[in-house]
């Protein structure tokens, strides 16, 4: 419990310091953290987390977010509460705060992979938000391949972390990898939605890389009754991808290809799925 408080301790003292160049404001609101988390009762408590859950269920992003700052600041630091304020964040596109928030997340459970995977999802998105230069956004594509990597170090069969280092092989033009990648994380693909993604993403890079499809490679992509949710997976910036494809002189047969089994995956979708540039 000492190093939380140590923490937050720092964590308040770096932000008044750079705003207001004093330590006072941040012991006493280190204090006042330890005396809120009196205010609500257990009962009340557990309403706030359900009524968080709820809210998030329902696309209620807003006051779901609400419902967590509420439930920070009136608990013991927790990290679960700081990644569903993050994933909140990154629903309403705030990027930077949910980065904030899987950084607060990671210090205070750093061996959390899950909370990697996130963060890099959040480099993701950030890297095509409207006015991104190529430089930035490779940067951002960067430092979201080291999330992933952490991620798969600390939990090896991360289905999640695989599938997402297999979008940024694509992104970075690393066809060699993303096949040995697609290879290597079959054994831990267990669910049809995830084989479904492995599948795409595995098929798309076969194709630009000149390697053949087998049956096996594709068959689920021709499965409709795998259905994807809204936020199962990132896509909105494919046609991106395939625009840069066509700019930098692909043959025209492979990308043709590639948004063929782009397209059969998209018919998977119930909903239209989350899109951050909209």
């Amino acid at each position: 419990m000492n190093k939380i408080i140590r923490f937050f301790r720092r964590i308040f003292s770096s932000k008044e310091n750079s705003q207001k160049n004093t330590s006072s404001t941040s012991l006493k609101q280190t204090q006042n953290h330890e005396n809120d988390c009196q205010k609500m009762s257990d009962k009340e408590l557990g309403n706030l987390r359900n009524k968080a859950e709820s809210y998030i269920d329902s696309k209620e992003f807003q006051k779901a977010l609400f419902s967590y700052d509420l439930l920070i600041k009136n608990e013991l630091p927790h990290p679960h509460y700081f990644k569903r304020r993050a994933f909140c964040h990154r629903m309403l596109k705030d990027f930077e705060k949910a980065i904030e928030d899987y950084d607060m997340a990671l210090a205070l459970d750093s061996d959390d992979s899950v909370s990697y995977w996130a963060r890099g999802a959040c480099y993701n998105d950030k890297a095509f938000l409207n006015g991104i230069e190529k430089k930035e956004r490779d940067e951002n594509l960067y430092k979201a391949l080291i999330d992933y990597k952490s991620s798969i170090e600390k939990d090896p069969v991360s289905q999640e972390a695989w599938l997402a280092l297999l979008d940024i092989d694509l992104w970075l033009h690393k066809y060699d990898d993303a096949i040995s990648h697609y290879g290597a994380c079959k054994p831990y693909i267990k669910s049809q939605e995830y084989l479904l993604i492995r599948a795409w993403y595995g098929c798309i890079a076969l194709i630009l890389a000149g390697d053949s499809i087998e049956e096996e490679d594709d068959k689920l992509l021709y499965d409709n009754s795998i259905r994807l949710k809204w936020y199962h997976w990132a896509v909105f910036a494919m046609d991106i991808f395939f625009n840069e494809l066509e700019l930098a002189g692909t043959e025209p047969k492979k990308l043709q290809k590639a948004k063929e089994i782009h397209k059969e995956f998209m018919g998977h979708f119930d909903d239209e799925p989350f899109n951050p540039l909209k």
